[in-house]
C-alpha cells in the first residue's frame, strides 16, 4: 500500500506527464497536417509544372520575322489614347493623388455604413 503523500507526488507527477503528452499529441497533429499540406502541394507544383511544360513546348516564340511591318508610332499612338481616357476618368472622379484617393474611399465608404 502506498503512502497518502506519495500518491500525491505520483498525481503531480502524471498530471505534468498527462499534461506533455497532450502538447505533444498537439505537435504530432500540426506536423501531419502541415505534412498533408506539403504533400498537397508538392503534388500541385508537378502538375503545374508538367502544364508549363507543354505550354512550352507548344508556344511560338517571337521570331526577329515577327516584328516586319511593326509600326511603333501607331503603338505610340494607341498608348496616348488608352492614357488620354484613363486621364479623363481619373479627373471626372477628381482625382488627384493615391493617399487622397484612399482617403476619399474610406470617407464615402464609411457614410455608406451609416
Amino acid at each position: 500500500m502506498i503512502s497518502k503523500r506519495t500518491a500525491v507526488e505520483l498525481a503531480t507527477i502524471l498530471s505534468v506527464q498527462n499534461d506533455i503528452l497532450k502538447k505533444l499529441d498537439e505537435e504530432i497533429h500540426l506536423i501531419k497536417s502541415l505534412s498533408e499540406k506539403s504533400h498537397t502541394q508538392k503534388k500541385r507544383i508537378e502538375e503545374l509544372s508538367s502544364k508549363m511544360t507543354l505550354l512550352e513546348s507548344d508556344s511560338d516564340y517571337l521570331e526577329p520575322e515577327d516584328f516586319e511591318g511593326f509600326d511603333r508610332k501607331s503603338v505610340q499612338e494607341l498608348f496616348k489614347q488608352r492614357k488620354g481616357k484613363a486621364d479623363a476618368f481619373l479627373k471626372s472622379i477628381h482625382y488627384r493623388d493615391w493617399n487622397q484617393f484612399v482617403r476619399d474611399c474610406v470617407i464615402c465608404g464609411s457614410h455608406e455604413l451609416r
